[in-house]
């Protein structure tokens, strides 16, 4: 299977159904990453992430990935959609959503030939007709609920969006790839300035001065 297919399979597992133990194992991975690796920096200042950052990941149960993921109630399958105006995009919904599609696969207009093949051999059905826009670019917008973009070097040279917080590759950045992960990163990290603020593009510090004090972490 290709990089994206091991992800979109993996994907739809968890829509399916995850387990309660699976998320608080995943948990535990994250807040030990948070834990041991101490060496956050901001400007001048080492960071400590306080209890507050913990509670909120020991507190997760799989009906928060479901809402805030896939915009569901509930655990379930999810069916595609293409959208004849833009031939190049695959969009996804969950069959229990309750606030529109969930993710969008930008892989070209042959990547989507190939894809509407595997996913009829994988059992997902086909969606509703949707909205004739372009899915791909209306994500940066803030009103948008698509969570998430998935595709195969095409987050490069002609595009830009201020919404991603994560961004995950797989299996690329080694040889020629290289310079397709920085193009990426930068274009994927861009800062949308905050509106009638001197250190508009400082997201960081303005959330940080809005935070109240905690006490210090032990070292």
């Amino acid at each position: 299977d290709s990089d994206l297919e091991m992800f979109f399979k993996e994907l739809r597992q968890i829509s399916l159904g995850l387990k309660q133990a699976e998320l608080k194992k995943a948990g535990e991975a994250i807040i030990e990453g948070l834990t041991t690796n101490k060496d956050y920096v901001f400007q001048n200042e080492r960071i400590f992430f306080d209890r507050t950052v913990q509670k909120i990941i020991e507190g997760l149960k799989p009906t928060d990935i479901y809402k805030n993921i896939f915009n569901s109630s509930k655990k379930g399958e999810f069916e595609w959609s293409t959208i004849p105006e833009h031939p190049d995009q695959l969009v996804f919904q969950h069959k229990n959503q309750t606030s529109g599609p969930f993710a969008v696969i930008h892989i070209g207009e042959d990547g989507v030939k190939k894809w509407r093949g595997k996913l009829e051999e994988w059992n997902l059905s086909e969606g509703e007709r949707l909205e004739p826009k372009n899915w791909f670019v209306e994500t940066s917008e803030d009103k948008n609920k698509v969570n998430m973009l998935m595709g195969s070097q095409k987050f490069n040279e002609g595009w830009d969006t201020t919404r991603p917080n994560v961004m995950i590759f797989i299996n690329i950045g080694v040889g020629n790839a290289r310079k397709y992960v920085i193009q990426a990163i930068g274009r994927g990290v861009r800062i949308k300035p905050l509106v009638d603020n001197p250190d508009g593009r400082k997201r960081i510090k303005y959330l940080k001065d809005q935070r109240p004090p905690v006490p210090e972490a032990k070292k």
